[in-house]
């Protein structure tokens, strides 16, 4: 199976528990790099991303700055781990700013290599027989039990190299 890969931590926790009360071990990637917000500048995303963490950590109480930046270190090593070994990827992303940024970093970071990239890019309205669902919180206001009741698994499209070089000219 390919590899998870989310920009949304609470829906990184999502798919760990949809797997896993299916017996199903596999990996997900949360890259919480949040580049909706802040300036970027340079190539290296962590120091890219150190300041703007280091201003928010201070009205966030249960994470540091440090603990923030190593966590994003930790899943961008992993990442580059992956993609050295040739593994496939699943991205799951939203046309909120966050989901769509990373989606088109993440294709930037793949447009020249061979693995197998797949997408599943989630609505934010879903028309359920006589109500309409809405997911303003994006990735992370969906539960386990709405992967398969929405299927988003029949979401399924394949990202192919030019597809993902196209993107990255958005980068």
């Amino acid at each position: 199976m390919p590899v998870e890969v989310t920009f949304d931590s609470l829906f990184g926790r999502t798919l760990q528990d949809y797997y896993q009360t299916k017996g199903i071990k596999q990996r997900v990637v949360t890259l919480p790099l949040m580049l909706d917000l802040g300036k970027m500048t340079g190539t290296n995303m962590v120091s890219n991303r150190a300041s703007f963490f280091k201003m928010l950590s201070q009205n966030i109480e249960d994470h540091s700055y440090e603990e923030i930046l190593q966590e994003i270190r930790d899943h961008l090593y992993f990442l580059n781990v992956l993609i050295q070994a040739g593994e496939s990827f699943r991205v799951w992303w939203t046309n909120q700013a966050a989901d769509y940024c990373g989606f088109v970093w993440l294709c930037d970071r793949l447009k020249a290599v061979d693995n197998r990239v797949e997408q599943i890019k989630v609505p934010t309205v879903f028309p359920l027989q006589d109500t309409l669902r809405e997911v303003d919180e994006g990735l992370s206001g969906l539960l386990p039990e709405h992967i398969d009741k929405l299927d988003l698994l029949d979401r399924l499209q394949s990202v192919p190299q030019q597809v993902r070089k196209d993107y990255s000219y958005l980068w």
